[in-house]
C-alpha cells in the first residue's frame, strides 16, 4: 500500500512536469524531470519485488491523466481556447489536431 501510494505521488509530479508549459528557453526541464521520475520509478519497481506488477501501468495512467488535466488548466488563457469550459479544453487537448484547426479558425 505504501509503495503505491509512493508511485501514485510521483506519478502525479512526474504528471505536472510533462503537462506544465515552461517558456523557452527552459522547456525542456520539465519532459527531462518527468523522464528522470519515470526512470527512477521503473528501476525500483524492477529491484523490488514489492506490489511491481502493478506499478508500471498505475505510475502511467495517473501521469497521463494528470498531465492532460494540467495542459488543460495551462491553456486557459490562449486565445484559441477563449470561452471553452475546462472539460473542453480537456477534449482539445486529447485531439491536438482538432485543436489546431480550431485555433486557426479563431486566429491565434
Amino acid at each position: 500500500m505504501i509503495v503505491h501510494s509512493l508511485v501514485v505521488v510521483l506519478a502525479v509530479i512526474a504528471g505536472a512536469m510533462f503537462g506544465v508549459q515552461v517558456r523557452a528557453p527552459l522547456q525542456w526541464i520539465g519532459a527531462v524531470v518527468g523522464v528522470l521520475i519515470a526512470g527512477v520509478v521503473a528501476a525500483a519497481a524492477i529491484l523490488s519485488d514489492v506490489g511491481s506488477a502493478w506499478t508500471g501501468p498505475l505510475f502511467a495512467i495517473v501521469a497521463a491523466v494528470t498531465a492532460v488535466l494540467i495542459s488543460a488548466q495551462a491553456r486557459r488563457d490562449h486565445p484559441g481556447f477563449e470561452g471553452e469550459g475546462y472539460w473542453q479544453r480537456v477534449l482539445l487537448v486529447l485531439r491536438p489536431r482538432h485543436a489546431r484547426a480550431r485555433q486557426d479558425r479563431s486566429g491565434g
